[in-house]
């Protein structure tokens, strides 16, 4: 499958003013490649094949078998579970019996669909700091934003040298536009935690009263669509 990127998608993210473009990007990716093997790509002898060897995570098994098409998962599962049975042979001792589990393990803890959208997401962040650098409307939407989840965050920091010449900028309002919404995020839990007090019962929720979730997807995001 090839990976296009699309600045349009990225511009989109941002203009969105959510706590984190990179994971509004990733909800896309994920639901356009979930499309994919959940409809006409299930017919496909190069998908069928990648689904043989990675599987499906938990996550996507669920959101395929979600999906209308409850055939196209049977036989996705029915070509995996052929692979699987495959690689079930019998042990004689315990050494052997560990390396045949950590080969189980190895098997179980790959997916078809996370490896296509992680091969995307690459991309998408690399074209997030290069557009920094070479298209100064961007770069005022990125300073303008929320900043980041974590996970997203420290992405943006490993591809700072596709920002090019504007490396130190980039990493410089990265760093500042994190930290702000971070202290911003603070102030709001703090109100959130202050209405469950008396005397600030009949203070208005302002935007505090989602703060909670918002925070905890901004310090960990669990990377899946």
């Amino acid at each position: 499958m090839k990976v296009h990127i699309e600045t349009a998608l990225i511009n989109e993210a941002f203009l969105a003013g959510g706590e984190c473009p990179i994971c509004a990007i990733r909800q896309v990716v994920d639901e356009r490649v979930l499309y994919t093997y959940a409809n006409e790509g299930v017919m496909e002898d190069a998908t069928r094949a990648r689904v043989n060897a990675l599987g499906f995570c938990p996550e996507h098994f669920a959101k395929l078998y979600a999906a209308d098409n409850k055939l196209g998962v049977a036989l996705q599962t029915s070509t995996r579970l052929r692979e699987l049975t495959r690689a079930v042979k019998p042990v004689k001792n315990p050494k052997e019996a560990n390396k045949a589990a950590d080969a189980i393990d190895k098997s179980l803890s790959t997916c078809a669909i996370c490896s296509i959208v992680e091969e995307h997401m690459s991309r998408y962040v690399e074209t997030v700091a290069s557009l920094f650098h070479k298209n100064a409307e961007f770069r005022a939407l990125f300073s303008s934003g929320k900043g980041f989840c974590m996970t997203h965050y420290a992405e943006l920091l490993r591809v700072a040298p596709k920002a090019g010449g504007d490396t130190a900028l980039y990493l410089q309002t990265l760093y500042e536009m994190q930290k702000r919404n971070l202290e911003r995020l603070q102030e709001e839990i703090l109100g959130f935690c202050d209405k469950f007090d008396y005397r600030y019962a009949d203070r208005p929720w302002g935007n505090s009263k989602d703060s909670v979730i918002r925070t905890i997807a901004k310090i960990k995001n669990n990377k899946k669509g």
